[in-house]
């Protein structure tokens, strides 16, 4: 049986998933003050002063922190439906259906949120492996991550964690980033997609 990995920004995706959602979830006045307040961290960020988990984490905390479970998922299959379909790369995502298409197994492994990755992964009926948001007893975002962000060597170990690997006779990876090597370094057809990190 075959196992077909890719990754979500940059590689189903022309571009980062996240600007894109704050946008449109909250607005781009918001967004915009949001972004002079947090500039000294993505400053920080930008410099490697910051690491990329911690920036991001801090960046939902500061426009999502008190929002509810629903909200989110609402915004998440709105945006799905409304905003991703014009940025998907559609060579990839050729790909990605006829793998589907094939009744191979198909998994999208991504540091992207389940809030919109989530309904994403299910429209296609893909295995969703992403980074997940925390919630509190009353259902309400903390600001936190309820698993660590899903980049770089933590891409392999969730997928070890979710999938068994030696089921599968083939696994083919697709990635367009330095962060995407651990994931295709489990696979044995890899493509990376030059277009950028």
């Amino acid at each position: 049986m075959k196992l077909v990995l890719f990754d979500f920004d940059g590689t189903l995706t022309k571009k980062d998933s996240l600007p894109a959602f704050i946008r449109f979830a909250c607005g781009f006045p918001r967004m915009l003050g949001g972004a002079i307040l947090l500039s000294p961290m993505l400053l920080g960020y930008i410099f490697s002063l910051v690491k990329n988990a911690e920036a991001k984490r801090r960046v939902l905390s500061h426009f999502f922190k008190g929002r509810s479970r629903d909200w989110m998922e609402q915004k998440g299959r709105a945006f799905c439906a409304e905003v991703l379909p014009g940025m998907m790369q559609e060579e990839t995502l050729r790909i990605f259906e006829k793998e589907i298409g094939s009744g191979a197994a198909v998994a999208v492994v991504s540091a992207s949120v389940d809030a919109w990755l989530r309904p994403f992964c299910e429209k296609y009926t893909a295995v969703c492996i992403c980074t997940e948001l925390s919630y509190d007893a009353s259902g309400l975002f903390t600001g936190h991550f309820h698993t660590p962000n899903c980049n770089g060597d933590e891409k392999p170990k969730r997928i070890r964690e979710r999938l068994t690997l030696e089921q599968y006779t083939h696994i083919i990876a697709y990635g367009n980033s330095k962060s995407d090597l651990p994931m295709l370094a489990i696979a044995h057809e890899k493509h990376m997609l030059n277009r950028h990190g």
